[in-house]
């Protein structure tokens, strides 16, 4: 028998192994080696997790207002938000249409930014509020982010 085992095109090599039952070295078949130096949950230390920038934190901030409004995709926000967001942006945007048709409000609000205040709960935990200026009225927007698969994301966009 061959000291290869080839299945499709994937090729099995034997690896030798210890049990801890015997003392033997036994042969193994892994379809992927693995990788010198990585480990299954690799996270960056505390230390050198960077704070939340605000530039990102005030587009965050826009695109989930006009998420509300209708004129922008929920998706774009994708890699930004968690799911429990998205469902949430979701059944906040069908209230906030059915209130613009019955009111028959057609208008396009262009919203503006403000200064961000950030407090920091931990290294991986934040909160973030920006007041969003439109023509009408000033709304503010809370966000809390949380350092997930290596990024900043929101985990929950409130816009009051």
């Amino acid at each position: 028998m061959s000291s290869h085992t080839t299945r499709g095109s994937l090729a099995l090599k034997p690896v030798l192994a210890l049990t801890p039952h015997d003392s033997h070295p036994k042969r193994h078949l892994h379809a992927v080696p693995r990788l010198k130096g990585f480990q299954d949950h690799q996270r960056l230390p505390s230390d050198d997790i960077p704070p939340p920038d605000s530039r990102m934190i005030q587009k965050l901030a826009i695109y989930g207002y006009e998420a509300l409004d209708g004129s922008r995709s929920i998706a774009q926000l994708g890699a930004w938000i968690t799911r429990g967001v998205v469902e949430q942006l979701t059944s906040r945007r069908a209230a906030w249409t059915e209130r613009r048709s019955l009111y028959r409000d057609n208008r396009r609000l262009v919203p503006v930014p403000g200064k961000v205040h950030l407090s920091q709960l931990s290294n991986r935990v934040a909160e973030a509020t920006v007041v969003v200026q439109t023509e009408v009225r000033s709304t503010a927007i809370a966000i809390r982010l949380e350092f997930l698969h290596q990024r900043w994301r929101a985990t929950d966009l409130t816009v009051l």
